[in-house]
């Protein structure tokens, strides 16, 4: 008797085990609170800034979730959700200069970036760049040389304060050859030349320097995958000719 109960002891807990890490790391996630949760959730975190308003919530997919939002001394910031061992998680909040948010670290297509630029800035127009410097060595008596690389999608109007810009694919493309070429670590960490960049323009496409923009203290939960977007001002970029 003993014998069997151990038996279905030893079952039973099994058995639970097999729940408890399937409600933990494999269950759907639930849906997302409505915004007052979300809004005492961000100010639980971080207390330096506080929210006031959620502007729109964009779902990248099931598990990962853009949420733009304003303060109370009217400043515009972004906030990055992820559903986590069975919970919606802010892993990350600051100022409303673009990001790159690698959904997938180890996928190039899953990047996006997003941003939340203050009116008060008058941008109407942005334009994101993926740039490669142009590479110059000599090693072993050979001279090796890599052509620069600036590719450019321009949003040639902005219908709202906050956006989301999905990876094209002839930039996910090129970091995926990156990526194949690299036996280890990260490609930004393997290339230091490698970088996002972004530039406004106002209404006459003069390109502006953002200075009511980025203005919210910054949290990160310690989750990776986020990555700074460099200002770009005319003296950075290149025209296309000139990278050959």
């Amino acid at each position: 008797m003993t014998k069997r109960i151990k038996i279905v002891f030893l079952s039973v807990m099994v058995i639970t085990a097999i729940f408890l890490v399937y409600w933990y790391y494999l269950a759907a996630p639930m849906r997302l609170q409505e915004n007052e949760v979300l809004i005492k959730r961000m100010n639980e975190k971080n207390n330096a800034t506080e929210v006031t308003s959620i502007q729109d919530r964009h779902f990248i997919d099931k598990e990962h979730v853009f949420v733009p939002f304003k303060t109370a001394s009217n400043e515009f910031g972004v906030s990055h959700w992820l559903w986590d061992k069975h919970e919606w998680k802010v892993i990350n909040m600051d100022g409303g200069k673009p990001f790159v948010w690698k959904v997938d670290p180890s996928d190039p297509s899953s990047y996006v970036i997003t941003w939340n630029i203050h009116p008060a800035d008058q941008i109407t127009s942005l334009s994101f760049y993926l740039m490669n410097e142009r590479y110059y060595r000599v090693s072993e008596g050979q001279h090796l040389f890599t052509p620069g690389v600036q590719m450019e999608k321009r949003f040639s109007s902005l219908p709202n304060t906050f956006g989301i810009m999905e990876m094209p694919n002839d930039w996910a493309f090129y970091l995926e050859k990156l990526k194949v070429s690299v036996s280890r670590g990260n490609i930004f960490d393997s290339n230091p030349d490698l970088h996002f960049g972004w530039s406004g323009f106002s209404q006459n496409g003069k390109r502006i320097f953002p200075e009511h923009t980025g203005d919210v203290n910054g949290y990160n939960a310690g989750y990776g995958g986020f990555q700074f977007v460099l200002l770009k001002g005319d003296e950075d970029l290149e025209n296309v000719n000139d990278l050959e």
